[in-house]
């Protein structure tokens, strides 16, 4: 045996080159502990009765194991023409498992081939194989008696040849499953905890009657197969053995259980083969030599019988773990094992050769692709591989989560709606009794000239008196920060790319000062009433039920479209503030023949353009014709979004594909202009907060009540905080990069550097997966909504806020969905205050202290029973007064109703946006409602009938086309897929 060291001039490593590439998963959930035993897969034998295939044909046995998030394992054999009788098979697999409950699934299937070739077929039955022990493995079901593959039933124990054919159908389409007359005779799948099989021998003796077959073959032949599965411990070397080793060049040690296999490749020698002896030894049979023994010295030497030594080379430690199954253009298909420092990728899911690569740091690699070339990536937590030619991998995750719906509601502070609720529960990252960072036991207030204003649970369903309370970006820096320096700022003319100023103590802010200078001077402490306990009973039962996040901040210290961009993108792009009527003329009128490219636009597109380039179906729910959602470049006002009032009907139809769904509650914010009757659902000052909690009821209701409540997550929060006061200090943020070279986004209207997160609102995240009573202590912000999207359907980050993050599903913990058996109560109206908030002298002994919750009466509730009243013209003078377009809310539903209004009637585009960017009065917006709304309403419907047609489509008549390198995800398959 040589021992000179291995030549280290390895060919350069790789990167993936894929057309079309998307990106992005999540770490595995299962990815077990360090083995401590070892179970073994044996087909030992099976037998034939009432054969019909008598010529000379071939039978093949493939045996699969998949534990945990691992990537599969498989075996095959031919058995060449064998016919009735008992024919020994003696095929095994070997895997290592831990002494713990992670899921372990053994599958096997026979097939007589008749004449046909092997290498298809072989390639179908490991694909359906792995696809049925991944949705066990996603969804826990090792108790369960069958998993439900797409629309396919799969059994457990007993044959199950007829649903793997059925699978092999879905993932490898054209399949001819029975052209050999009885092509897959046998098939089973066997799942265990790894906990249930140690120190056990298991046996499963099954017949199988056989499969139908073309006519003329005769009858079915009938098959029953003996499989056994055993364990036994590993026995615990004084050193790991896996690995590169230095001795010849580079041989490699890989270990299965206690068998060895030695890969002697680099010094152009066969593969050698041994067993560990003991503790300390080891025994090796070289097939071009002859069999010696090892003696084990720690921590890294193998003393040979032949007076020769290898030493062991320190594999390189990654930022994230490689090995498992990764995400590419939305496709599930790498998968990568590494060896030491060497990294093998199976991309046969994408019907393209085995590359190979090495590890060159903690974060970097390369890999050499056959049929294409080599690359270098860079490694990104929680899991992502950017490859040097701007693609990207995520870690694919095995996470029960297919559908996650989102619903943003409006303006409203974490201390406004629950700082009295008093919810307790259990921490989730420590299983702690805890209780949300609310205002119980604390005494909070502010001050305004000389009076004090404490937080009291005196909050009625609308505002005072109706006055809104502002929270435009100069409104919250002096809400923040107080309004000394507000005013500093804005003589200076905006921050100018300085740092944002330090946030005082929630003693020293500012929200009464604001609100008595800007909104109402006789009522300076309205920002400070909360609500009582019990006055939302729809949103404290959902989150004393599921998950309340009590660090959720706002993205930006702003008002509502920049936060919504967030939701969206990650980002605001240029943002800092409500954009204002030039801003949307010049957004939305660059074009004279408008379409869905109008509309806000970001760097690296926004969550829609992503899901939509990989293939991810998606859906988005309105209140009303006109959301906000709308002023995003790429969104069709009738293609892309449907009315929230089919939203219970669809999500019934088996055809409700949409891996997300977003949902926008009803503004009707011109109708509110016009002093027409309106409904706002939103909870925005000064609408009725209790239409928005029947609004967050139905939504759960319909979810949870739908097929799909068992597969999903559903995520409520507010956009911004609406000007109210919340005691909890935001945080310092991390400014967004952007161009090449990167620099830092300045705000066009603030000079705001996006370096301060905006106030904390509340933030509710519901499953069945989750355990009951959970608060969630870490910090999150909007961009957490679409780092979830990306890490559970494959999608690359879209900037640095959403990069990196733990998605908000790896709060899904449970083994298994529970019974959710919450009825949530009916919604009710807190009675309005009699008056304004009351203040008291600031005395010499109260200065700087923090006492004086003057906690009013708790105000009483009534139960909701009509909507809100029409609201005559906002603007005095009736008809003929000038259009207010310093609203924020009207100038965006303006924008959001001339791209619907463009988008119905393109040919007239221009005169379109002509018009309806230079209306000045309230007559004028009057009458160009009452003229688009016929058109935009007729396209609405016949968008509608449309979408519910082609929804009705089988899959093959919906797809178009796709790229070889990007096998196409259609909406019905993307969730039999992951």
């Amino acid at each position: 045996m040589a021992t000179e060291p291995r030549n280290a001039a390895a060919g350069p490593p790789a990167v993936l080159h894929l057309p079309g590439d998307g990106v992005i998963s999540v770490q595995g959930t299962f990815s077990p502990p360090g083995p401590s035993h070892f179970a073994t897969f044996t087909m030992e034998n099976f037998g034939i009765s009432n054969t019909r295939s008598l010529h000379e044909d071939t039978d093949f046995v493939y045996l699969s194991v998949t534990v945990g998030a691992n990537p599969p394992v498989f075996a095959q054999k031919s058995m060449g023409d064998v016919n009735n009788g008992t024919h020994a098979v003696n095929l095994s697999i070997e895997v290592d498992i831990p002494d713990d409950d992670t899921p372990i699934v053994f599958s096997y299937l026979v097939m007589n081939n008749g004449h046909g070739g092997n290498d298809a077929k072989a390639k179908a039955a490991q694909a359906a194989l792995s696809t049925i022990a991944k949705e066990i493995i996603a969804h826990k079901a090792v108790t369960a008696t069958s998993i439900l593959v797409g629309s396919i039933l799969v059994p457990f124990f007993g044959t199950a040849v007829a649903a793997m054919g059925a699978v092999m159908g879905l993932v490898e389409a054209g399949l001819i499953l029975f052209a050999d007359c009885d092509g897959w005779v046998a098939g089973g799948t066997l799942p265990y905890k790894c906990s249930d099989l140690v120190g056990k021998t298991i046996s499963n003796n099954t017949h199988h009657p056989g499969t139908d077959s073309p006519t003329g073959c005769g009858s079915n032949s009938s098959y029953s197969t003996f499989c056994t599965i055993k364990t036994a411990p590993l026995i615990d070397t004084v050193l790991d053995l896996r690995g590169e080793w230095i001795g010849s060049p580079g041989p490699f040690i890989s270990r299965v259980g206690n068998s060895l296999s030695i890969d002697m490749s680099a010094l152009k020698r066969p593969t050698a083969t041994g067993t560990v002896l003991g503790r300390s030894e080891i025994s090796v049979t070289f097939p071009d030599d002859k069999t010696y023994t090892g003696v084990l010295q720690a921590p890294n030497l193998i003393k040979w019988s032949n007076n020769t030594t290898w030493t062991k080379v320190g594999a390189i430690q990654t930022v994230i773990d490689l090995n498992g199954q990764w995400m590419s253009g939305g496709v599930l298909g790498p998968a990568i094992t590494v060896h030491g420092d060497s990294i093998s990728v199976d991309m046969s899911a994408l019907k393209r050769p085995t590359a190979t690569g090495t590890v060159l740091s903690s974060s970097e690699i390369s890999v050499h692709f056959p049929d294409d070339q080599t690359y270098t990536a860079s490694l990104h937590q929680p899991g992502t591989i950017a490859w040097s030619n701007n693609t990207s991998w995520t870690k694919f995750n095995n996470s029960v989560i297919k559908h996650l719906f989102v619903l943003v509601m409006e303006n409203r502070s974490f201390d406004h709606l629950l700082g009295f609720q008093g919810i307790t529960g259990r921490d989730t990252q420590t299983g702690a009794t805890t209780k949300a960072e609310d205002l119980t036991g604390l005494q909070a207030f502010n001050d305004f000239g000389n009076l004090r204003y404490a937080v009291s649970p005196t909050a009625g369903d609308k505002i005072f008196n109706n006055h809104d309370v502002q929270h435009q970006f100069p409104d919250v820096l002096a809400q923040l920060c107080g309004e000394a320096e507000a005013q500093a700022v804005a003589a200076n003319h905006g921050l100018r790319g300085a740092p944002y100023p330090q946030v005082q103590a929630a003693a020293k802010t500012g929200f009464a000062a604001d609100y008595g200078t800007h909104s109402d001077a006789g009522n300076p402490g309205e920002p400070m009433r909360c609500f009582a306990p019990g006055a939302l009973p729809v949103l404290t039962a959902l989150a004393k039920e599921f998950v309340l996040c009590d660090h959720w901040f706002s993205s930006i210290p702003g008002p509502t479209e920049p936060n919504r961009m967030f939701v969206h993108a990650a980002t605001s792009g240029v943002f800092d503030d409500s954009p204002s009527n030039t801003d949307y003329a010049e957004i939305f009128g660059s074009k004279s023949a408008g379409d869905t490219d109008d509309g806000v636009s970001f760097e690296h597109g926004n969550i829609f353009d992503a899901l939509r380039r990989a293939k991810v179906p998606f859906r988005i729910y309105a209140g009303d014709g006109f959301p906000q959602v709308g002023l995003l470049k790429g969104i069709s006002l009738y293609d892309d979004v449907d009315d929230y009032a089919n939203f219970a009907a669809d999500i019934m139809e088996p055809a409700y594909d949409a891996a997300y769904t977003f949902i926008e509650p009803r503004y009707d914010t011109i109708s509110q202009q016009l002093g027409l009757p309106f409904v706002n659902n939103s909870q925005h000052p000064a609408n009725s907060v209790a239409l928005g909690e029947a609004l967050i009821k139905n939504v759960y209701e319909t979810i949870r009540n739908s097929p799909r409540w068992n597969q999903s997550m559903l995520i409520i929060t507010w956009d911004e905080h609406g000007g109210f006061f919340d005691h909890v200090t935001p945080p310092r943020a991390a400014p967004i990069p952007t161009g090449s070279p990167p620099k830092n986004i300045e705000g066009k209207d603030n000079g705001f550097m996006f370096d301060q997160y905006g106030v904390r609102v509340p933030a509710v995240v519901i499953s069945p997966w989750c355990p009951q009573n959970m608060i969630e202590r870490r910090q999150h912000e909007h961009s957490y909504i679409p780092a979830t999207i990306e890490q559970l359907f494959g999608l690359s980050p879209l900037t640095n806020r959403d990069a990196g993050v733990i998605g908000l599903h790896k709060l899904a913990t449970l083994p298994a969905p529970r019974n959710v058996t919450l009825s949530l109560p009916n919604p009710v109206a807190a009675s309005e205050p009699s008056g304004p908030v009351p203040g008291t002298p600031i005395t010499p002994s109260k200065v700087g202290s923090s006492i004086g919750a003057g906690v009013g009466a708790v105000s009483a509730a009534t139960s909701i029973t009509h909507g809100p009243a029409p609201l005559p013209p906002t603007a005095p003078g009736g008809r003929s007064a000038p259009l207010n377009l310093n609203d924020p809310w009207l100038r965006s539903a303006l924008a959001v109703a001339i791209k619907a209004h463009v988008e119905a009637a393109p040919a007239d585009a221009a005169n379109i946006k002509a018009r309806g960017f230079g209306l000045k009065t309230v007559a004028d917006l009057e009458q160009y409602y009452k003229d688009m709304t016929p058109i935009v309403s007729n396209a609405r419907a016949a968008a509608r009938q449309r979408k519910v047609a082609a929804r009705k489509q089988p899959v093959s008549q919906v797809v178009t086309t796709h790229t070889p390198e990007t096998p196409v995800v259609t909406a019905q398959a993307f969730e039999k897929q992951v």
